[in-house]
């Protein structure tokens, strides 16, 4: 993918009125996300990083942004036909925070489902703690699974909810209509 580097002047209600923040992005470029992801994106890392980055230093240099070609994810995750978004907030960058989306984690997937309304919600905030989950396809969709500990998260269709397998016995269900929010740590 091609890598681009862009800068955002932002609007955002930050401590600065006009925010300049440089991003590399090897993702969905920004321009294409739907409403709700754009100003997800923008609030919880772009201008997070922003506001994280030490005024001193940011005289000489703006703070900088990378977006790994997995932070947004666009594909049918809940198998409804509709494209999902899932924004993996280890896949983030921070040049001038390198713990500040994830800390002593791997961080979180947030799942957004379009709704009724036809507006992208988060569905799901899943905590992957310290184990690396990676999207995979399956015979009924797609699903997180971890090779270290065999769990995994997937979207259970005829139940209409997510399901997280923890590698041993226990599934643990989070949520019944895929426009609700859910969050489980």
């Amino acid at each position: 993918m091609k890598k681009q580097m862009i800068f955002i002047f932002s609007s955002l209600a930050l401590s600065t009125a006009s925010a300049k923040i440089e991003i590399e992005n090897n993702s969905i470029p920004l321009k294409k996300l739907p409403l709700e992801i754009l100003e997800n994106v923008k609030k919880d890392y772009i201008g997070l990083c922003e506001m994280s980055s030490d005024p001193d230093e940011l005289e000489h240099s703006s703070a900088k942004i990378h977006l790994d070609k997995t932070a947004i994810i666009n594909i049918d995750f809940n198998g409804d036909g509709v494209k999902d978004y899932i924004i993996d907030e280890s896949k983030f960058y921070c040049e001038n925070n390198a713990s500040l989306f994830i800390g002593n984690s791997i961080g979180h997937l947030h799942f957004f489902f379009k709704t009724p309304t036809n507006k992208y919600k988060k569905t799901l905030t899943f905590w992957k703690a310290r184990d690396e989950f990676v999207l995979q396809s399956t015979n009924s969709g797609y699903r997180y699974y971890s090779e270290y500990s065999k769990s995994y998260l997937e979207w259970n269709k005829e139940k209409s909810t997510f399901i997280y397998y923890d590698g041993s016995s226990k599934k643990i269900k989070y949520a019944k209509k895929p426009y609700l929010e859910a969050t489980f740590n």
